[in-house]
C-alpha cells in the first residue's frame, strides 16, 4: 500500500494518528513544506481512497514484487543504522524514507541519517550520467526533451514494461 505522506495513518509501532501529527510531535514538517528548498519534494496526484488516504501498488510479475520487497527490507535495515547514527549525534528521529550517508562537503559536518535532499539526488544522477559517458565514450544530452531527467526515466521504464 502507498500511503499519503501527510494525511494517512502512521502505522508506526507505538504511534497513533496521521503522519502529519507525528511530524508535528517531532517538530518537523512534511517534505512539501520543508524550510530548505533542497529538501522539498511533492506527492504527485495519485488516486487515493478517500477513507484511508492510500492506494494499492501492483507489480507486473510476482518475481518483481519479491525482488522489490527484498531490496526494500534490506534498505530499511541499512536506513535504521544510519538514522541511529543521526540520533547518536543528538539529532531527532525522523520518518523520511531516503537518508544521506555522507557529509556536507562545504561544512564537513556529518549528514548521515539526515533526510536525503533533492539536490543530493540530482548530484548523484549527474555523476551517474558522467560514469556512463566515460564507460561508453559518448556524450549524453541532458534535459527533458532528450528523456535524460530522473522523471523521464520513470516514464521510459513504465513504457518498457
Amino acid at each position: 500500500m502507498l500511503r499519503h505522506p501527510d494525511q494517512a495513518q502512521t502505522f508506526l509501532v507505538g504511534e497513533t494518528g496521521t503522519r502529519r501529527q507525528y511530524l508535528d510531535r517531532l517538530g518537523l514538517s512534511p517534505r512539501k513544506e520543508a524550510p530548505e528548498k533542497s529538501l522539498r519534494v511533492y506527492w504527485k496526484d495519485l488516486d487515493l481512497d478517500s477513507g484511508t488516504n492510500q492506494t494499492e501498488a501492483f507489480f507486473v510479475h510476482r518475481s518483481l514484487e519479491y525482488l522489490f520487497s527484498s531490496y526494500y527490507n534490506a534498505y530499511l535495515d541499512y536506513r535504521h543504522e544510519l538514522v541511529c547514527m543521526r540520533v547518536a549525534r543528538g539529532e531527532c528521529q525522523h520518518p523520511f524514507l531516503f537518508v544521506a550517508r555522507g557529509e556536507d562537503r562545504s561544512s564537513e559536518k556529518s549528514c548521515i541519517g539526515n533526510p536525503y535532499s533533492y539536490s543530493a539526488f540530482n548530484g548523484a544522477w549527474e555523476r551517474a550520467l558522467r560514469r556512463i559517458e566515460a564507460r561508453f565514450g559518448e556524450l549524453i544530452p541532458r534535459g527533458k526533451k532528450f528523456g535524460t531527467t530522473p522523471h523521464a526515466l520513470r516514464h521510459a521504464y513504465a513504457q518498457t514494461l
